[in-house]
């Protein structure tokens, strides 16, 4: 079986170059329709960068592997005279001589037949989904793709994407590790690119090497401290993202067992909020305006229920099932949350659990769920009851879908507004249910 190859990839740009970019992961995931199923005319006549994410955000999620290449490339860009780049990381060839090796063995015991094992690595998908996130800072934009493949990176594939980037200016920053090695060595790559290259045959002002965890989770932590707001260069920007998405638990462990009782404290640190959502100011209303966009376009929403061991829920999800609507309600003074927990309801009232766990979603997008629970319906998609798991689990399992209905978005960030000025005793939302609940 493939071994996990983790891919890391973060474009910054201005909006004019970022709508470029949008518009050449369009144009490959129509030139592979019949997998995707986009049709590039749902992108044209789209203005934002907004609408052009959201417009292919569903089909970049799900088909990410078939979103860097495709569509036709300028024949005077051929590449034919560069091999690009091959991950530091990879242990593609490892695996290719393992192959080979199996071949010859079998081939000399059984001389009259011809043994062929397995497929050659290639940046085959290992993930279901890419974690894709749109994402602004002033006037600047940066798209982050988050996947996994088998053995290696999709190398050739990334080539062909900034091969056939149009002209422009672009922060790139690309990191890869392997788990053949438990990611104690990191590829990292970052640097402007102008399209029409390959992704290595363009870089200035970046990086290009490769690191272990420790250094890592030394940029890591420096990066998550940094105000992207306040970043210079696009390169810059591009590597802050990237590094900071980086959450593979062998990547930014500390390596020293000195620090090991210090484990949560620093997750803590890692995963602090962004905005106080107690008491926002004006300034942070601004913010966390561009950042309610950034989230709406990740819906649908699909995460785990937590807590199902505790106040009798284990019984009360027997009585689940998958498709069933849920009621969801806001606590924004709940002990187990920093600002805002969310709790679910069947429709007899029975509370099943909390929506999100310590990782899924953020506290920053779970707040922002909690303002918008009028507008959001909540759909089971998954049950697993403690008695079909066996007696030895501890508690049920439970997937929800939250959906958004169709918003004024304007209308919507003005009584986020209103209602973030509440004392947040006094905030209390639940989600839109149908009539007969």
């Amino acid at each position: 079986m493939a071994n996990y190859h983790t891919n890391d990839l973060a474009i910054a740009a201005d909006t004019e170059n970022m709508k470029k970019v949008l518009l050449n992961f369009a144009a490959n995931l129509a030139a592979n329709s019949e997998e995707t199923g986009f049709d590039f005319h749902d992108i044209l006549g789209l203005r934002s960068a907004e609408g052009m994410y959201q417009a292919i955000e569903s089909a970049l999620t799900c088909y990410y592997w078939l979103a860097f290449s495709g569509a036709p490339v300028d024949e005077d860009l051929s590449s034919d005279n560069s091999l690009g780049w091959e991950s530091s990381t990879s242990s593609a060839s490892g695996y290719a001589s393992q192959v080979e090796a199996l071949e010859r063995v079998f081939s000399s015991r059984f001389q009259d037949a011809d043994f062929k094992f397995g497929v050659r690595p290639s940046g085959r998908p290992m993930s279901e989904e890419a974690s894709v996130e749109l994402s602004r800072y002033g006037d600047r934009w940066v798209i982050q793709l988050y996947y996994s493949t088998a053995w290696e990176p999709n190398s050739s594939d990334i080539d062909s994407f900034f091969l056939g980037l149009p002209e422009g200016e672009y922060g790139v920053a690309f990191l890869d590790a392997d788990e053949y090695d438990g990611y104690e060595t990191i590829s990292v790559f970052s640097g402007v690119h102008h399209g029409r290259a390959l992704l290595h045959d363009a870089a200035e002002e970046g990086e290009d090497d490769s690191i272990d965890s420790h250094e890592l989770w030394e940029l890591l932590k420096k990066g998550r401290a940094e105000n992207r707001d306040e970043i210079d260069g696009l390169a810059h920007l591009a590597f802050n993202c990237a590094v900071s998405q980086w959450n593979d638990w062998g990547s930014w462990e500390e390596p020293y067992e000195d620090d090991y009782d210090d484990t949560d404290s620093r997750l803590e640190k890692l995963n602090a909020p962004l905005f106080n959502w107690d008491n926002p100011n004006e300034d942070e209303f601004e913010k966390i305006s561009d950042y309610v966009i950034g989230v709406l376009s990740t819906f649908p929403f699909e995460c785990e229920v937590t807590g199902a061991k505790y106040l009798g829920r284990n019984q009360n999800i027997e009585h689940c099932i998958s498709g069933s609507e849920v009621c969801l309600k806001s606590d924004w003074n709940s002990p187990y949350f920093k600002y805002a927990g969310i709790e679910l309801f069947d429709k007899e009232g029975r509370s099943l659990g909390n929506v999100g766990g310590y990782w899924n979603p953020s506290e920053d997008k779970r707040a922002v769920f909690a303002c918008l629970l009028p507008h959001i319906r909540a759909t089971v998609v998954n049950v697993e009851t403690q008695s079909s798991r066996g007696d030895w689990r501890k508690q049920a399992h439970l997937d929800v879908r939250l959906e958004l209905e169709p918003i004024d978005l304007p209308v919507v960030l003005e009584e986020m507004r209103s209602f973030l000025k509440l004392d947040p005793k006094k905030r209390s939302l639940s989600s839109a249910v149908s009539e007969e609940h």
